[in-house]
């Protein structure tokens, strides 16, 4: 499942040991690496297959770049690496491939911090490095609110993403922005703690505060059989009460795409609801494949990830630093990347290059000091508002916020181009 690097452990080598932290030295740092592999087909929306060597080859460029440049905290990254299976996506599966992943990078590793570059987040294994005490650089958060989020704190650190608690706060304000709330709403979530309480106790109460009428909510059970079983009665649920907008609060995609499936071929066409969650770049290009675009007509919400919201066609510019990144892997694979969708691989690119120089950043007032993981959360909480992200216009930490999205725009289904597009400018989330 993991792979090493060779090293010698550091600590072992007769170099004084800075600190009393697991996979950490005055000289080196233990980094594990989950990177995606398998075949999930139209699990993140469309044929997609994960190349583990190309991905792998990514995530190596900027362990070699950022050793160059210094490491981490003054220390020679030595990595070591697993592949999650992303080939089922049920709970069950995942739950298997991501805690072997974690066994093996803590346990037979014995890393100082993880990061995991996988299209769907590593959920699954939140608690076990937690267990381990070992600091987890997530790339897509797929099931935590700030209640699980305070839970898991310091070793959960979400760069590039908002916990599913601010989400339920901001979507109702920019649906009712838009005058998207109705008498005749329902809701649409996963049957898991921390959607269904962040649903219950933040989104259906702000929309209602807000202006709308929440008439049916529905949990589907995060499994094949439970989404197509569950978005089925939803729809004739939803149909029967005459519901005209249907909230979505099921991350991933999946389930609104096996949703307005099953919507369409009845005859039932509301609006929805969405943001960064639902990865509306997947969805529009799924939606497109099967026929039934013609869904997604007046969707609307938040997001604030270019990479999952609008496609490469219609997408702002790359960025100064994502094209500094794509630099970094032309130099050091000789492939050439001009676009965040131009495959999976560049995506994996994006990712490793965001999270390496996240955790660069955060730890740089720790170079010739001792480190411990506990300490890792300290330094990101300290960060304040002073890393400029990759992949996401703005970031903030905190001590209370280790998930450092800070921007938003509003994300909408345009038909006249049958596509996502933003609307209107950036803003800044207080």
């Amino acid at each position: 499942m993991a792979g090493g690097s060779g090293a010698t452990a550091p600590g072992q080598s007769g170099t004084p040991t800075v600190g009393n932290s697991t996979g950490i030295s005055a000289t080196e740092i233990r980094i594990g690496f989950v990177i995606a592999a398998g075949n999930p087909g139209t699990a993140f929306g469309g044929s997609v297959a994960y190349d583990q060597d190309a991905n792998a080859r990514m995530v190596k460029a900027f362990v070699e770049e950022t050793n160059a440049r210094g490491g981490i905290a003054g220390r020679q990254i030595v990595p070591y690496y697993a592949f999650n299976d992303n080939s089922d996506q049920s709970d069950r599966a995942q739950l298997e491939s991501q805690t072997a992943a974690c066994t093996s990078l803590t346990e037979d590793h014995h890393v100082f911090a993880v990061i995991a570059i996988n299209p769907g987040g590593v959920k699954m294994s939140y608690d076990c490095y937690a267990k381990h005490h070992t600091p987890l650089i997530d790339s897509v958060l797929d099931d935590a609110d700030q209640e699980r989020m305070d839970q898991l704190a310091p070793w959960l650190l979400l760069p590039m993403y908002m916990n599913f608690t601010r989400m339920a706060r901001l979507l109702p304000q920019v649906l009712k922005q838009e005058s998207f709330l109705s008498a005749r709403m329902g809701i649409i979530s996963y049957d898991r703690p921390s959607t269904r309480r962040v649903t219950e106790k933040v989104l259906a109460p702000e929309l209602e505060r807000l202006g709308g009428k929440v008439l049916e909510k529905v949990y589907l059970e995060p499994s094949y059989q439970g989404i197509g079983s569950g978005t089925a009665s939803a729809v004739l649920r939803f149909k029967g009460l005459n519901i005209d907008r249907v909230v979505v609060l099921a991350p991933g995609g999946g389930a609104l795409a096996i949703f307005a499936s099953q919507a369409d071929s009845q005859g039932y066409h509301p609006r929805y609801g969405i943001s960064t969650y639902d990865a509306p770049a997947n969805l529009e290009k799924l939606m497109a494949q099967t026929g039934v675009e013609r869904q997604l007509d007046g969707a609307v919400g938040v997001g604030f990830l270019p990479g999952r919201d609008i496609l490469d066609a219609y997408a702002p510019a790359l960025t100064p630093r994502e094209r500094a990144c794509f630099d970094v892997v032309r130099k050091r694979t000789g492939s050439n990347y001009s676009a965040r969708q131009q495959d999976a691989a560049a995506g994996t690119a994006l990712g490793a290059c965001e999270h390496l120089a996240f955790l660069k950043a955060a730890l740089e007032q720790r170079v010739g000091r001792s480190l411990t993981q506990p300490e890792v959360g300290v330094e990101v909480a300290k960060l304040g508002g002073r890393y400029l992200p990759v992949n996401v216009p703005s970031s903030s930490f905190g001590p209370k916020k280790l998930d450092g999205v800070n921007s938003y725009s509003v994300v909408a289904y345009t038909a006249a181009c049958k596509c996502f597009q933003y609307r209107g400018p950036w803003r800044g989330l207080t």
